[in-house]
Order: C-alpha cells, then structure tokens, then sequence
C-alpha cells in the first residue's frame, strides 16, 4: 500500500511540474492562452521579429491600452501578439485597463507576448543577435528581462517614468472650422500642423501665435512643462499689408520694392502677404503693382 501512495505521490509531482512549464509565460496575473504549445521538427523557423505601435508616453492619469494598439511587421510571417500588460516597477503589480491610473514619475515597464504560429518557430539565438524589433528598434527592450522560447517570445520593455500631459488647443482666432487638438507630453518635440480653419474674407493664414512667439506650418516646437493646456491662435492679415499694421498702404509697396532690389529681407510672414498675385508662388513686380492698385 506503501508503494503504491509513493506512486501517486510521483505522479502527481510530475503533474504539478508540468502545470507549471505552462505558466512560463503567463505574467501579470493572467496565463496566456493555449501555453503549451510544441515546436515541431519540421516548423520553419523565424529568424526575426518586428513590433510596432507601442505607445511609451505614460501620462499621470488612467492606463488606457489593448494588445490591438500593436501590430507586427508588413512582411511579418508566422507569429502574432498574445499579448499587453504594464506593470509598475515598484510594486510589480500589473495595471488594469481603463481601471488603475498611472502615477506622475512612477516608472512602469510593458510585457509584450508574441506567439509562433502552427508550423513555426522562433530562432532561439534572435533575441541576443537584437533580431527582435520593437517599434523599429531594440533599444526599447530589455534584454536580460526578456524571454525566449521556440513557441513564444516575451518582450520586456525597459522602464518608462509617467509624464504630465499636455493638450495643445488650436483657435481659429474668429475663423469659422475646427481642427482635433493635440496631446503630448509636456518638453516633446511636435510638429505644427498646417491650418485647416477657413479664412476670413479678404484675409490670409498668416502663422500661429501663443503668447509673445510665433511659429508655421511645419515648425518643430517644444511643449512647455507643468503646463495642461497651450492655446495656439491662428493669425489672419491681408495680403499686401506687408507691414502689418492692419492697412494697405504705399509704406507697404516701397517696402516690397525696396526687397526686390535687395535692400531688405522679408519674414516668413511678410513674405506670404507679399505673394498678392494668383501666382502665390513668386514674389515679383506684379505684387507691387497689385498693391498700389489695392491700397
């Protein structure tokens, strides 16, 4: 009786390492489906890995992701994305979607699974070779946190510290549209985009104002810090008024004259009110003589 309970015994150890082979890549509380998968002799086999569309500004304020934010590589053959969790460092506990909020400098970190498809594996040796991509880098990943296996590949990221956000608010200044506001971090570089209100009449976009700066189309700024929001207001003059001081006037033709021979130089500004003509590509003596017609 003896040796059969030490039988029972054993077998139910084996059970219990097998059941736990299945976890290898179950994290953040929740074990990834279908864990135990084998590679097959015959599988053919990924030599490189490819994730794009990780989002690593953390802003103080609820943790809103899904694994469908990633995508793998066009070309991408044989795996897919199991799965996105976060987790925060301190704590190692894994933040719940639309739940837990993120923590203005708290760091946090994101375990990406990915899973071979039937009939594939993944190379063993691509994780150290930097053949495994996260949004067109490996500088993101954590090597030594990371894990590899034939079936399934679980990417660490390195640490990310929660930022403020800030949103950037786009005026028309009186024109009539709108345009989507902008949400960044604040300190980040952004691009400005080009002015989609319509204009008034008689008036053309001039630049963007906030505060005492000005900025264009296609500018890089930096957004200021522990700020919420930054009201950008579109400027609107009248072309022609070279000056801008809200009339057309000879000042403004002599000045335009003065440019063509050389003498002065035009703003970036000035320079889209001196295209007066249909051409709007050349600034020649037609503007000026546009000018003096219209002043």
């Amino acid at each position: 009786m003896k040796n059969v309970k030490k039988l029972y015994a054993a077998a139910a150890a084996l059970f219990l390492a097998a059941a736990a082979n299945t976890c290898a890549f179950a994290y953040g509380g929740e074990k990834a489906e279908n864990a135990i998968v084998l590679a097959e002799e015959n599988d053919q086999s990924i030599t490189a890995v490819e994730i794009s569309g990780l989002d690593t500004v953390l802003f103080g304020e609820k943790a809103v992701y899904d694994k469908s934010e990633l995508s793998v590589g066009e070309d991408a053959v044989g795996y897919s994305i199991s799965s996105l969790v976060w987790i925060d460092k301190a704590t190692g506990r894994q933040m719940k979607a639309n739940t837990d909020s993120f923590t203005e400098g708290n760091e946090y970190y994101a375990l990406i699974g990915i899973r071979a498809d039937s009939g594939y594996r993944f190379d063993l040796d691509m994780l150290a070779a930097g053949a495994v991509g996260l949004n067109g880098s490996a500088a993101l990943i954590d090597i030594n946190e990371s894990k590899i296996e034939e079936k399934e590949i679980r990417i660490c990221t390195k640490t990310i510290t929660a930022t403020n956000s800030i949103t950037l608010k786009f005026n028309g200044s009186g024109a009539e549209g709108s345009m989507e506001p902008i949400k960044t971090a604040g300190g980040q570089k952004i691009v400005l985009p080009e002015c989609a209100f319509e204009a008034p009449e008689g008036k053309v976009f001039v630049c963007w104002k906030a505060g005492n700066s000005s900025a264009y189309p296609g500018d890089e700024i930096t957004t200021p810090e522990n700020r919420a929001i930054l009201n950008i207001y579109a400027r609107w003059e009248m072309p022609g008024d070279i000056d801008m001081d809200g009339e057309i006037t000879d000042k403004d033709a002599k000045y335009l004259l003065k440019y063509l021979g050389g003498t002065v130089s035009l703003t970036r500004a000035q320079t889209r009110l001196a295209m007066v003509t249909d051409d709007g590509e050349n600034i020649d003596m037609l503007d000026v003589i546009a000018i003096l017609l219209i002043r």
